[in-house]
């Protein structure tokens, strides 16, 4: 099983009750659950992997409801990269996706940033003080090689 199939199988099949009965395919762009209908873009789940080593690399942890609404915005900003978007439509999008209100989506994410800003020291060399929801969110969608830079390079 190569390392496509077996991050894919790691994330999406823990919520199977039983094995896939069709199993996993991969494409030479995709890697699909034929059971449950799933696919995702390789270049897409390679990146979203490295988005969770920085998250990981700067404290915060995916206990915290935070980490996935910030991975949520980041998806979501991306998808809707030629769009003007606004963070707090964001908020409201990932709101309705969790089923909680723009103001808590928006708390969790301020919460998880100053958690992380307290406690690394490293994220103090990219940002002199604490950095905005909007900010943070954006360099992690658009500039993730800063983080790169200084969490993964060492």
């Amino acid at each position: 099983m190569n390392n496509n199939i077996k991050k894919f199988v790691e994330e999406y099949c823990k919520k199977c009750k039983e094995p896939c009965e069709k199993g996993i395919v991969e494409t030479i762009d995709q890697v699909k659950c034929i059971d449950r209908d799933i696919s995702i873009n390789k270049e897409e789940y390679s990146d979203i992997f490295l988005l969770r080593k920085i998250l990981m690399k700067l404290n915060i942890s995916a206990n915290l409801e935070g980490y996935h609404y910030i991975l949520t915005a980041i998806n979501i900003l991306r998808k809707k990269r030629n769009e003007k978007t606004k963070i707090v439509d964001i908020y409201e999008i990932i709101g309705k996706r969790y089923n909680t209100t723009k103001t808590g989506v928006e708390r969790a994410i301020r919460y998880a940033i100053i958690k992380s800003f307290s406690y690394n020291e490293n994220l103090k060399l990219i940002y002199t003080k604490k950095p905005t929801n909007s900010s943070f969110i954006y360099d992690l969608a658009f500039n993730t090689d800063i983080f790169e830079q200084h969490f993964l390079n060492k």
